[in-house]
Parts: structure tokens; sequence; C-alpha cells
């Protein structure tokens, strides 16, 4: 039990550690008046599950934090993660890990509503090996008040390629002061990096930011990003016959792109007022297009 002001502020710990193969872990933590809330899941083998769920659902005006992580080892594994914050809260602290070696699949939601200030919002997802692996963040948030909020995603997948990241983080309503910021690491060839973000503010300022990093050949990057003031996507792709697509909407936009190979495709769409994109390309049979449009 933690004490906070002189009130005991609840807390919840949940940690399963398996060994083997095809085993099953489900955790659900609901918390209705919860404060910290915490799930550890470590896995030992191939084709294993592990499911995490954690909600806060009723008003607090104090600090809030949600922790999970999930760490699983070989190949063969799914691991889900769900992050749910429906109430009001002075600080909020939303953070999610995936750890896989071997092939998998992982997927983080992180879900949030009502009024937030000061608040850290965090998914990582890590995939050391393998080949195929499939990883998707989802970061949303519709709620009345979101003040001095960072949302962060981060997807790093390394292995031999065909690899797929997905990341979607959306703070729409009113927003004032909000950072969005997405990073994906890919290596191999044949991989697929796609990023989605929203960030919009009736006042103050939403800053969109994106980064996106594939060093093979084949691999495919796309960022679609809607924002309110500081608008930023990035991509860096080291090999040939990569595709590179941008699409940007607000103020202030910022696009860079650097190809390094052969046979590489950049395409660059800004709509609003500010803008700046830069193309590098270093090789042969390159194409590059830029359109900007207020």
């Amino acid at each position: 039990m933690l004490w906070l002001c002189g009130t005991a502020v609840a807390q919840s710990s949940a940690t399963v550690s398996q060994t083997g193969n095809s085993n099953e872990a489900t955790t659900t933590q609901t918390n209705p008046n919860g404060h910290t809330v915490e799930a550890s899941t470590t896995q030992h083998g191939a084709g294993n599950t592990a499911t995490q769920t954690q909600t806060i659902a009723d008003r607090f005006d104090g600090p809030v934090q949600l922790n999970a992580t999930i760490q699983q080892q070989l190949g063969g594994n799914t691991a889900t993660q769900v992050q749910t914050f429906d109430a009001g809260a002075s600080s909020t602290t939303m953070h999610a890990a995936v750890t896989q070696q071997g092939s998998g699949t992982a997927s983080q939601t992180q879900s949030f509503n009502g009024f937030l200030t000061v608040s850290d919002i965090g998914a990582v997802i890590v995939q050391e090996s393998g080949t195929g692996n499939s990883a998707t963040q989802t970061q949303a948030g519709a709620g009345f008040f979101f003040v001095n909020t960072a949302l962060s995603a981060e997807i790093i997948q390394r292995g031999t390629g065909g690899n797929t990241a997905t990341q979607t983080q959306h703070a729409l309503s009113g927003a004032s002061n909000t950072v969005l910021n997405a990073n994906i690491e890919q290596t191999g060839s044949g991989n697929t990096a796609s990023q989605s973000q929203a960030g919009l503010a009736l006042f103050g300022e939403a800053e969109v930011m994106g980064s996106i990093t594939q060093d093979g050949v084949g691999n495919l990057a796309t960022q679609v990003q809607v924002g309110g003031v500081s608008v930023s996507a990035t991509v860096f792709q080291d090999g040939a016959t990569n595709q590179s697509y941008q699409t940007q909407v607000g103020s202030e936009l910022s696009s860079i792109v650097s190809q390094v190979g052969d046979l590489n495709l950049s395409v660059v769409t800004q709509t609003g007022s500010g803008h700046e994109a830069v193309v590098t390309q270093n090789g042969s049979n390159n194409r590059a297009t830029i359109t900007q449009s207020n």
C-alpha cells in the first residue's frame, strides 16, 4: 500500500513466469480507483501467448501509473497489451513494453480519455531476430482536454526481413502543448513500415514527429501526418528498390528523405503553410516527386 498526502493509494501487481512451449498467460487488472498498476510476464520457450489488460475506469484526481512488460524468448510467440485510461488525473503514466526473440507478433493498444495533464504515454516493441515479425502500436485519445501530454511509440525489428511495423497516434479533441513522437527501425529486406499521426490543438501547440529507418533492399516506408503546429517526418533508407511516401497536412511542415542505392522512389505531398521538403538520393535511376500546396 502506497500513501499519498496522507491517503492510502491502492497498488496492483501481477507477475507470470513460464518455461516451456505453447503456454498461455493472461493478466487482467481493473482498478476503479487504482493508482499504480503493474504487470510482468516472462515466457521461455516457443509458441507462447501472453495477454495483458489494464484499465482505470473511474475518476481520480491524482497520479496514475500503468506499467506492462512482456518478455518472450525463442520464436512463434504472440504478445498483446491493452491499457485503457478513462478518468481524470493530474498526472498519468502509461508504459507498455514487449521484447521478443525470434519471429513473433506483438500488439499494443493505449487508449486515453478524460482530463490529462503532465502525462507520459509510451509504447516500445523490440523484436530482436527472426523473419516475418509483426508489430502494431495504437495510441488514441478523444478526451476532453490534454495539457503537456507526450505520446511516444517505438518499434525496433532486427533480423533478415519480411517484417511489418504499424504505428497509429491520434490525439484529437481539445489538445494543448501535446507532442506525438513515433519511431521505426528495421533491418533486412522486404520490410514494411507505416506511421499515421494526428495531433490537433484547439489552442496552444500540437507537435507531430515521425521517423523511419530501414537498412536493406525492397523496403517500403509510409508516413501520414496531420498536425496543428510543427509537423516533421524523416525517412532514411539504405539499399536499392526502396520506396518512401510522405503526406503532411498542417503548418510548419518539414519532410526529410535520404535514400542510398539505385532504383529508389520518394514521394512527398505537403498541404498547409510553411513547407520544407528535402530529398537526397545517392545512386542511379532514382525518382523523387515533391508536391506542395496551401
